[in-house]
């Protein structure tokens, strides 16, 4: 059967009715949503493993921050404080 409805929604080939739906613009709301944070995220992000203390000082100077130093008996933990209010915690060992 080849019949063809129009003005309706519904559509038949073949043997198959095909159901046109169309979105609300409710529920294309959430979806919109999630296209547009992607477009504001961080484009790029970056990780080194294995830097010595002396790479926590150019964080801070190439990210602008503000540095604070905790000392433990074992380790250092080195807080950057960002002008954007982000928080870097690196944690060196005593050892190097």
């Amino acid at each position: 059967m080849n019949a063809h409805l129009f003005g309706s929604r519904t559509h038949v080939i073949g043997e198959t009715p095909i159901v046109a739906t169309s979105m609300s613009s409710r529920s294309a709301l959430p979806i919109l949503g999630l296209l547009a944070l992607g477009l504001v995220s961080p484009r790029e992000v970056r990780a080194a493993l294995g830097g010595d203390a002396a790479s926590i000082a150019t964080d801070s100077a190439t990210l602008g921050g503000t540095r604070e130093i905790t000392r433990t008996v074992a380790w250092e933990v080195h807080v950057l404080r960002l002008p954007s209010g982000t928080v870097v915690r690196e944690y060196v060992l005593r050892g190097g």
